[in-house]
């Protein structure tokens, strides 16, 4: 039940943000950062297998999917990084500092060229160099 109010008000915070620059005519992209343990599968069966309330068979992927869900249905643009993320990370690349879950060089990096590959492939900027 907890989860379900959280993911309600997260929806409706989105609307709001969406509707505040739409009517300004402020371009949004919302962009999904993957949580450390969202990346990293053994810490995600770890965290899981701690909480007894929490399913087992439930995915790291699965807020994102939702969140990309209720972005199309809304037209709203979004991008998620999990993928991205996963797929280096599986590779042997680090993005995340080692005693917290913020973004390290080489994830501000990786991010800065996901979003401006991004915004560039959907024009939402034009850059010329």
């Amino acid at each position: 039940l907890e989860t379900k109010v959280m993911h309600r008000t997260m929806e409706a915070t989105l609307i709001k943000i969406a509707d505040y620059l739409n009517k300004r005519n402020v371009p949004l992209v919302f962009v999904l950062a993957p949580s450390f343990i969202q990346v990293n599968d053994k810490l995600w069966k770890e965290k899981i297998s701690n909480r007894s309330k929490e399913p087992q068979h439930l995915k790291p992927s699965l807020p994102n999917k939702k969140l990309m869900e209720f972005s199309r249905k809304n037209k709203f643009l979004m991008i998620d990084l999990l993928p991205i993320v996963k797929s280096k990370s599986s590779k042997g690349d680090e993005f995340y500092n080692q005693k917290e879950q913020h973004w390290n060089a080489e994830g501000n990096r990786m991010v800065s060229d996901v979003l401006m590959d991004y915004l560039k492939n959907n024009n939402l900027i034009s850059w010329d160099h």
